[in-house]
């Protein structure tokens, strides 16, 4: 912010200079409160500023430079696409699944998009809104494909999601437990191994956080890239072998919040993978998360987090890590678990960083 107010203050330097304002005001008052005007020649003063005012232009445009590239530097964006699912086509999902979900616990997603929009907005975020029959399958994806598209190197992308999870039966022997996770979007479901592949795409070089206060929402995304139906695996053992971590990372995080009341979020080893994201779920894969009309546990206890941190000014000392483990604490107390991973190889560096903030 400083080196903006700064880059306007030089530009308006430089213009007045050009336009000889400042070397009239200059002249007017050196004139005007010289005590023997008979010493001082008005003309002569003109003069010797307006050669001065040469040199001062040259500099300003100097300065000028300089403050545009540090503005240009600072421009990296976080692009926020936020999907919130109040109800669904329960006609469609019944017919093609025999599945039928609640509207009730679904009831307060405003609550939690306007949450999230808050935060959006007071971090200068680029903002896209899907809800209810506008976040269809296919909208969803051509939204992540868009900011794929625009992202550059260093840029932010967040993906939240608040609504039904579920999980189904594999169909492509890609999943450990049997099972891909998914999110019920409006017509139909969004599978992990969708969003795998958009974000192993697009999103290689930016930095990239998913969070969905969801049922089932622990590994929403995916957890390997050694995908059968991508590539023909000969190792099998090493084909599950991020999800294995993935499963133990979870118990490991549930018995700890749970039985010991402490919280170590990133601290295990990174899941290798060859984007970076930190994800947050509302609850293991196995587990339903609590949903009324005040909307999502997991988003209810995010605000309440940052509320409390912001308050004393505290917040730029947050990191991923330590705002997860608050926000763990505050569900605890509702006995929902909130799930913490830190996905790639060079994600450490990001998740010390203040959440949401644009760098």
């Amino acid at each position: 912010m400083v080196v903006y107010i700064a880059a306007v203050f030089m530009l308006i330097v430089f213009y007045l200079l050009k336009k000889g304002v400042l070397p009239k005001i200059a002249t007017s008052l050196i004139f005007k409160f010289t005590s023997d005007k008979e010493l001082v020649n008005e003309s002569d003063c003109q003069k010797i500023i307006n050669t001065n005012c040469k040199l001062m232009r040259a500099i300003t445009c100097i300065l000028c430079a300089f403050v545009l590239q540090n503005v240009y530097s600072q421009t990296h964006k976080t692009y926020f696409l936020i999907v919130g699912m109040e109800y669904i086509d329960s006609k469609a999902y019944y017919a093609r699944y025999k599945k039928s979900f609640s509207d009730q616990a679904t009831s307060g997603v405003a609550n939690d998009v306007g949450i999230m929009k808050m935060i959006g907005e007071r971090n200068g975020h680029v903002m896209k809104e899907l809800m209810n029959a506008k976040a269809t399958v296919s909208a969803i994806k051509k939204n992540i494909e868009d900011i794929g598209k625009k992202v550059v190197e260093d840029d932010t992308f967040i993906f939240y999601f608040s609504g039904h999870g579920d999980t189904l039966k594999d169909t492509n022997g890609d999943e450990i437990t049997g099972f891909d996770q998914a999110l019920v979007a409006y017509d139909d479901f969004l599978i992990d191994d969708a969003i795998y592949v958009l974000l192993n795409k697009y999103f290689k070089k930016t930095n990239n956080v998913m969070i969905v206060d969801a049922c089932h929402s622990s590994t929403s995304y995916k957890f390997t890239n050694y995908f059968m139906d991508f590539k023909t695996v000969k190792n099998k053992a090493l084909k599950f072998a991020n999800e294995e971590k993935a499963i133990q990372f979870e118990k490991l995080q549930t018995e700890t919040i749970e039985l010991q009341g402490s919280c170590a979020f990133g601290e295990d080893e990174d899941i290798s993978e060859a984007f970076n994201l930190i994800y947050i779920g509302a609850t293991e894969d196995k587990k339903t998360a609590r949903g009324d009309i005040n909307g999502g546990l997991l988003t209810i206890c995010l605000e309440i987090v940052i509320k409390r941190a912001l308050d004393p000014f505290t917040w730029n000392n947050y990191t991923y890590p330590r705002m997860a483990c608050e926000v763990a604490e505050q569900m605890a107390n509702e006995h929902q678990n909130l799930q913490y991973h830190e996905i790639g190889i060079s994600v450490d560096n990001y998740a010390q960083k203040t959440p949401f903030k644009t760098f």
